[in-house]
Parts: C-alpha cells; structure tokens; sequence
C-alpha cells in the first residue's frame, strides 16, 4: 500500500482527489487548515490532521512516512490576494518550500498543484505571482537537491465538491447557483474573456498519472481540455437572462492550454468528460430540461 499525503485534502480538489486514491488502495493522510476546506468533505479510512504548513514542521510527526505528496495546499482566491498578500505569500510560497523541504529529506516525490495563470503577467496580482514561485521552488529543488517533482497546471475546474462562496467561487458554479435561485447570469466585464474547463476528475486523474510515472520527473503539464470557451458560450449553454458587471483586477482575458505530446505519451492523459454535456446533465436536473441542443455525434471513420 502506498503511503501518501494530500494537503489541502479537505477542499474542492483535495476532496475528489482522496476519493480516486482511496479507489486506488492508496494509504492516505490530509493536512489542511482549513481556511478553505470543509470537514464535511472528510472521508472514511482516511486520517485527517489540522496543520498550517507554513509554520514549523510540527506537522511531519503526525503522518506516515509517505512515498509521494500532492501538494494542494494554498489559497486559490484573485481577490482575495489583493486584500491580504501576506497570507497570499505564506499560504502558496512558505507552504511550498516547508513541503519541499520535507521531501527532501524523507526522499519522497512531490506533484505541485500550478495554475494556468502563469502563462499571462505573473505580476497581474499576488496570487499569479505567488504560483509562480511555488513553481521555481520546485523547479530549484528538483535540479539543485534531486527531489522529484512534477508541476501540474490546472485551468478552471468544475465538478462536485466546489464550494460557493461569491465573488471567489468559480463562473460554471456562480451560474449554476443563479439558475438555482432564478437570478441572472452575473458576468463580469463583456464576456468575451476565453478558458479552458476541465473536470476536476479528469485532472485528479492526470495528477495520479504524474505520481505514478518516472517518466515524469522534472516536467510540467498542463492539465486542460483542449478546447476554449468565452464566458458568454458557457452562459448560454445554462441559458436564462444575462447581466453584466464590471470586470475583476488582474484576472487573465484569455486562458490557452499549451497541450504538450508529453502529456498523453508521459501520462496517457485524455479527458473524458465535456464541459457542455456536463452543464447539460446539471441543467437536466435544476430544470427538467435541455438548455441547447445536444451537441451532434460525429463518427469517426
């Protein structure tokens, strides 16, 4: 049995992410504080422990010496980054290098939760800023004391267990809720901005390839779909009335996913689901009923 620690276990990622390892007969322990997890997601046979990684390591006494960490812990939040960037620093950047630091010594691998926000101006917000040196911590670590370590970029995730929590909540869930509650379609500036929307299982998926690759050591992937929507496509594939307010500080106009060979010859990585039957099946279940056709079935000859 593989023993294994998810920080961050207790929130949107962490959670689906402990259930596909449980699936795999993985040993799990959780450290999270917390600040964005819910002990409503904790799961049976696993251990879970409240720490703040970014503090001396009292916590590396409570968990089994493990043979690989994903490493989710931070805080995910634009805006919230720019109301407080001290914890912004010690929750995305201390948190790395304590982490870093442990593998290091107990010799274990690491596969680091990105952020596709890189690839705009990392000094956009402290958040962007922040991931991005997470990343050249890893990258230092690898090459200067042989850690192995992987980077998985996520783009925007939806999927069971995100939470909403207003302005900070992703759009796929802010929409859901407005169709829930019978309000309009909040976007933010003209809707035009692009993304890639991925599933979190499918990403969970690719991080469990990366852990269980050498293949992977050193590398970093982007774990996209593929495909870029505008904001104002998604809307309309929930459907109901629109209304617009001002565009957020420092956010990225377009999000587009660099898809490497790597990542299905290194990981065998494919997404399986799509984001408009997705919010089909969810619209199913809020309404009754289809918000747009169902996407014609192409065969491939």
């Amino acid at each position: 049995m593989v023993n294994a620690v998810v920080t961050g276990g207790a929130g949107f990622v962490g959670t689906n992410l402990v259930k596909l390892l449980l699936k795999w007969g993985y040993n799990i322990t959780v450290l999270d504080d917390y600040s964005t997890g819910d002990p409503e997601n904790h799961q049976e046979e696993v251990k879970y422990e409240y720490a703040d990684l970014s503090c001396d390591q009292e916590w590396t006494s409570t968990i089994d010496e493990p043979e690989v960490i994903f490493h989710l812990a931070g805080l995910p939040m634009i805006s919230k980054s720019f109301e407080d960037p001290n914890i912004t620093f010690e929750s995305n950047v201390m948190t790395t290098q304590k982490i870093l630091e442990y593998a290091r010594l107990v010799e274990c691998k690491v596969i680091y939760a990105g952020t596709a926000s890189v690839h705009g101006n990392r000094y956009a917000n402290p958040y962007t800023h922040t991931k991005w040196m997470g990343e050249e911590l890893i990258k230092m670590y690898n090459e200067v004391f042989d850690v192995n370590t992987v980077i998985t970029r996520f783009y925007n995730l939806y999927g069971p267990h995100q939470p909403f929590e207003g302005t900070h909540s992703s759009v796929i869930k802010i929409f859901e809720n407005c169709r829930r509650e019978g309000k309009p379609l909040t976007i933010t500036g003209d809707g035009e901005q692009t993304r890639d929307f991925i599933h979190v299982d499918d990403v969970c998926r690719g991080m469990i390839a990366a852990a269980t690759t050498e293949r992977s050591n050193g590398k970093t992937y982007e774990l996209c779909s593929g495909k870029n929507y505008s904001v104002n496509q998604i809307a309309d594939m929930f459907g109901g009335e629109k209304e617009y307010i001002p565009a957020r500080e420092g956010e990225l106009r377009d999000s587009k996913p660099e898809v490497s060979p790597e990542l299905y010859g290194d990981l065998f990585f494919e997404p399986e689901e799509d984001v408009s039957e997705w919010i089909n099946r969810l619209m199913v279940r809020i309404t009754g009923e289809l918000t747009f056709p169902r996407p014609q079935r192409r065969d491939v000859v």
